[in-house]
């Protein structure tokens, strides 16, 4: 009887373990803000992402580019009772000013000590951790920024991104990165084989293809006025997993692309967008505008989620975030967590 009983509360215990995720819908952010403590940029910031919890609902904002003084009047959003938690990323007291920070919702709790990603040049623009959701689940949250080449160099753009790509490829489920990539050049829309697809997309320093579609350094449809670049700085490891080395092969899809993928009327609007861009900047052109570079629009802020990070709506404010003082649009995206892998 004993052992029948066992036998029972066995399979219960598995059953339970085997029960599917319900999924759980969550709206996020991604914002290269730029904060400081003061100037008449710093209220409308600020009063950017009390509407972004209060209006959109949201919960998790992955945050690049906050200063000291800014980490201070994050947490006036806090006291507010706005948000949860500011959560910056684990430097010395003498690192450079302006660090990745992390804004979380009060149904979250930090689960394990803050993270940075090693071996890079600048790790303060790195931050990630694991947070637990009121509804028991674990979820990792990283906000990531790409040094610019022209600041930190060719050679520390590269090893950031080797780096970020190699802790993407150790996360399996349930983890969302918010990123200013400082890339591509082109972020294309292909008519031949869908939105999904990178064949078309374009990276510093004029190179055009990955691995998977025959790399080659000489971009034929280069800007002649650039320099002549030859080092790779390897931004397709990020954009375009499938050329990545398997050992930086990560299963992480741009939550914009996957979402126009599901709504046909938005991949038209994204389509007609890339194309107006594109009659303006020859051979270049994106599929929403994040970043003006150099007079240049480009889409250089990004989610991206594991295969279980389904995106429901994808929006880029450029307006809002401009006429609040930034030079990033607002990424926001309505996302459901699931069981898919």
């Amino acid at each position: 009887m004993a052992a029948l009983k066992m036998a029972e509360r066995i399979l219960q215990l598995r059953t339970r373990r085997q029960a599917p995720l319900r999924p759980i819908s969550l709206t996020v952010a991604n914002w290269n803000v730029n904060l400081g403590a003061e100037g008449s940029r710093t209220q409308p910031k600020l009063a950017v992402l009390r509407r972004l919890a209060r209006a959109d609902g949201v919960s998790l904002a992955m945050l690049q580019e906050v200063a000291p003084g800014g980490l201070i009047r994050l947490q006036e959003l806090v006291d507010e009772g706005v948000y949860g938690a500011v959560i910056a990323s684990p430097v010395p007291k003498l690192a450079p000013p302006k660090r990745s920070v992390l804004l979380v919702g009060r149904q979250f709790r930090i689960q394990q000590q803050v993270r940075t990603v090693h071996g890079v040049k600048a790790p303060h623009k790195l931050v990630w951790v694991i947070l637990n959701h009121e509804s028991g689940v674990k979820i990792t949250v990283a906000s990531f920024h790409v040094v610019p080449a022209s600041q930190y160099g060719r050679e520390a753009k590269r090893d950031t991104f080797r780096a970020i790509v190699r802790w993407m490829a150790s996360q399996t489920s349930r983890t969302i990165v918010g990123i200013d990539a400082n890339s591509p050049i082109t972020d294309a829309y292909c008519d031949e084989h869908g939105p999904e697809c990178l064949c078309e997309t374009r990276y510093f320093p004029g190179r055009l293809l990955g691995l998977a579609h025959g790399r080659r350094f000489e971009d034929p449809k280069r800007d002649s006025s650039r320099p002549r670049w030859t080092f790779d700085q390897e931004e397709y490891l990020l954009h375009d997993r499938l050329s990545a080395p398997p050992l930086l092969r990560h299963s992480f899809h741009d939550l914009l692309r996957s979402f126009l993928r599901r709504d046909h009327a938005a991949a038209t609007v994204a389509r007609s967008h890339f194309l107006k861009i594109a009659k303006k900047q020859p051979n270049e052109g994106c599929l929403a505008v994040s970043h003006i570079n150099r007079g240049n629009k480009r889409r250089f802020d990004f989610i991206y989620g594991t295969p279980d990070i389904v995106p429901r709506r994808v929006e880029y404010r450029w307006k809002a975030a401009h006429m609040a003082g930034a030079d990033h649009a607002v990424v926001i995206a309505a996302i459901e967590i699931t069981d898919r892998r």
